[in-house]
């Protein structure tokens, strides 16, 4: 089954998202369930979303970047202009 990971970063003050990026398919999926090492907290039909997600873990499944999906360096530009825990990181699959 096909699955999209985004990365998702929410601006709590605000109420908004001001960030969503594609990271990859499959492999930043694998990549993701390795490095992340638990559960996603939320799971629906169609969706797994993992909170509290750190500007390093996002950069090392980053590495698994599928053509067009972010990269480690534009992760972490996201980092300095929405540093954590100000701003909620959340990676999120849909398929």
């Amino acid at each position: 089954m096909a699955s999209d990971v985004t990365l998702c970063i929410f601006d709590p003050r605000l109420g908004t998202m001001v960030c969503r990026r594609w990271l990859g398919m499959g492999g930043a999926l694998d990549r993701a369930r390795h490095i992340l090492g638990r559960a996603p907290y939320r799971s629906r039909v169609g969706m797994d979303c993992w909170t509290d997600l750190t500007a390093s873990e996002a950069s090392s499944i980053a590495e698994a970047s599928y053509a067009g999906g972010a990269g480690p360096a534009e992760i972490d530009d996201y980092a300095k202009a929405f540093p954590p825990p100000a701003f909620w990181w959340l990676l999120v699959r849909d398929y």
